[in-house]
C-alpha cells in the first residue's frame, strides 16, 4: 500500500504501543493478538479463558510487514496521526452507557519526490489527503468502550478489547494531487467487528472493505484495489490450562488490470497453558488460492506457536511452520517455512520498542504464474520527550523472492525504509503529526527498483 492516502496507516500493519501521560499523552492499543499474550495472571490464579486464536496472516490485526509487502512500506495511504486521541483519561461527564458514537478526522499534507515510484524519470507532487469518518457501537462493558475508543488510529483499525460488542466504521478518503490531477481519487474504508464471551467460549469475527489508489512494489507503479476481508474465530476452554481454537478466514483481492486472486482458509490449534506467563499450541491450516486467468493453488499448513509474557514490560509471540503448496500450473509444487515473531517492550518508563519478523507466501498481482515469498523484520520505537511531545521511529527491511515458473529464473527485490517523526499531542481530541520517510526498492528487474523521499504533516481529531 502507499503513502499518500487511505483509513488505514499501520493499522494495516504494525505493532502498536501504550503511552502515558498527562492530560491526554495517550496510550496506544496493542493488536488483539499481542494484547493477548501480554495480560498476565499470577501463578496463585485461575488462568483466564482463552482468547479467540490469532489467524496467521490475519487481517484482523495487520502488521506491518503487511504493508511492507504492498509497497507502502510505513507511510501507508492513512491520513491517521501516528499517536492516539484518547477518550479515556479526564473523560467528559456523561459520556457513560454502552452506546457510543465517534465522529473522527484527519487531515494530511505530504510532499513525495516519487510518486509513481519510478527508477528515472521521477514525479514529484504534494498530496493533500482529508478523511472524515464515523465509528459507531454498543458494549456491555463501559470500560471496554473506553478501551475500545482509545485508539492510536481512525476507529476502522484498534484493538477489539474483551467482553461483548459490536463496531461499525466508515472513512471516506479524499485524496488530491496538487500538479498530477489524473491521481485525483475518493477511496472507501469500512468495517464491521464484534466480539461475545463467556466463561468458556469465546467468538470474534470482522469484514473489512477497501477501494484504495496507492504505489505497489511488485508492478512498479500507483493501481487501485478493491480489498474484501472476512474472519470468524472462535476459542473453548477445554480445562483450566488447555483450549482449543478455530478460524476461518476470506481475503478477495482485486486490483484493477492486474490479477484477482481469492484465497480462503481454514485453521485450528491446540493450547496449553504451561504456567501463567507461557502458552504453547500445535495446529494446521489448509486453504486454497483462486487465481484469476491463472491456475489455482491449494495449501497446508503444520504449525506451533508460544508467548511468553514476563510482565507489562515484556511480551513475546511466536508462530511458525512449513507450508505445503501445489498448483497445477507452470509454478509447480513447493515447500516452505512460514513464521511470524512479534515482541513488545518497555526498558524504561516512556520508551516502547516493538519489533516484528515474517515470512510468508502471496500469489503475484502481475504475472497469475508467480508465487513470491516475502522475508523481513520491522522495528518501531516511540520515547515521551516531555508532555504531550513523543519522538518516535520506524524501519525495516525486506526480501521478495518471486519464485517464477519451472526452470525460469525469478526475481528478487530488497526493500528498506527507514520514517523518524515527532508527535504532539495538542488536546484529547487531537494531535499532529510531522514526519520525514525514506524508503528504497532495489530489484533485479531494473524497472522495479526506486527511491523516494516524503515529508508529512498530519493532523487528526476525533469526538
Amino acid at each position: 500500500m502507499e503513502s499518500e492516502g487511505g483509513a488505514a496507516r499501520l493499522r494495516q500493519s504494525h505493532m502498536s504501543f501504550l503511552g502515558t501521560g498527562k492530560h491526554g499523552t495517550l496510550r496506544r492499543v496493542l493488536p488483539a493478538g499481542l494484547l493477548a499474550i501480554a495480560r498476565v495472571a499470577r501463578a496463585d490464579e485461575p488462568l483466564p479463558p482463552a482468547e479467540p486464536p490469532p489467524i496467521l496472516e490475519s487481517s484482523g490485526a495487520e502488521m506491518l510487514g503487511d504493508s511492507l509487502r504492498e509497497g507502502e512500506a510505513a507511510t501507508s495511504e492513512s491520513a491517521s496521526a501516528a499517536e492516539p486521541v484518547s477518550l479515556v483519561e479526564d473523560a467528559e461527564p456523561g459520556r457513560h452507557g454502552r452506546w457510543r458514537v465517534a465522529p473522527h478526522l484527519d487531515a494530511k499534507a505530504t510532499f513525495d519526490d516519487n510518486i509513481f515510484i519510478r527508477p528515472d524519470n521521477r514525479t514529484e507532487d504534494f498530496i493533500f489527503t482529508l478523511a472524515p469518518g464515523i465509528a459507531f457501537g454498543f458494549w456491555d462493558s463501559e470500560k471496554e468502550k473506553e478501551s475500545y475508543l482509545e485508539r492510536q488510529e481512525p476507529a476502522s483499525i484498534i484493538d477489539p478489547g474483551g467482553g461483548n460488542f459490536w463496531v461499525v466504521d466508515y472513512t471516506a478518503i479524499f485524496l488530491g494531487f496538487a500538479k498530477t490531477d489524473s491521481q485525483n481519487a475518493v477511496d472507501h474504508d469500512a468495517l464491521l467487528r464484534v466480539a461475545w464471551r463467556d466463561a468458556r467460549l469465546s467468538v470474534g469475527g470482522s469484514v473489512h472493505l477497501e477501494s484504495k489508489s496507492e504505489t505497489n512494489t511488485e508492478v512498479g507503479g500507483r493501481i487501485r484495489r478493491k480489498t474484501l476481508t472476512a474472519e470468524l474465530a472462535t476459542s473453548y476452554q477445554l480445562a483450566e490450562k488447555t483450549s482449543f481454537g478455530f478460524g476461518v478466514y476470506h481475503r478477495t483481492n482485486d486490483p484493477e488490470d492486474f490479477v484477482q486472486t481469492i484465497e480462503t482458509r481454514v485453521e485450528s490449534f491446540l493450547e496449553y497453558a504451561v504456567t501463567p506467563m507461557v502458552r504453547l499450541g500445535f495446529g494446521g491450516a489448509v486453504g486454497r488460492v483462486n487465481v484469476e486467468s491463472g491456475a489455482d493453488q491449494t495449501f497446508e499448513r503444520l504449525l506451533a506457536r508460544a508467548s511468553y509474557s514476563v510482565s507489562e514490560k515484556l511480551a513475546v509471540e511466536v508462530r511458525g511452520g512449513v507450508e505445503f503448496r501445489q498448483s497445477a500450473g507452470d509454478v509447480g509444487d513447493r515447500t516452505n517455512p512460514v513464521f511470524e515473531v512479534r515482541t513488545f517492550w518497555t526498558p524504561v518508563a516512556g520508551t516502547r520498542i516493538g519489533l516484528e519478523a515474517f515470512r510468508r507466501v502471496e500469489a503475484s498481482i502481475e504475472r497469475p504464474e508467480e508465487n513470491f515469498t516475502y522475508t523481513g523484520f520491522a522495528l518501531t520505537v516511540r520515547r515521551q520527550l516531555r508532555a504531550g511531545w513523543h519522538g518516535t521511529l520506524e524501519g525495516g527491511y525486506q526480501v521478495s523472492d518471486y519464485t517464477g515458473r519451472v526452470g525460469e529464473g525469478g526475481r528478487e527485490d530488497g526493500y528498506w525504509f527507514v520514517k523518524p517523526g515527532m508527535v504532539y499531542n495538542f488536546a484529547q481530541w487531537g494531535n499532529a503529526e510531522l514526519a520525514y520517510e525514506h524508503r528504497r526498492n532495489d530489484s533485479t528487474r531494473g524497472a522495479s527498483s526506486f527511491r523516494d523521499n516524503q515529508a508529512t504533516v498530519q493532523v487528526s481529531f476525533i469526538y
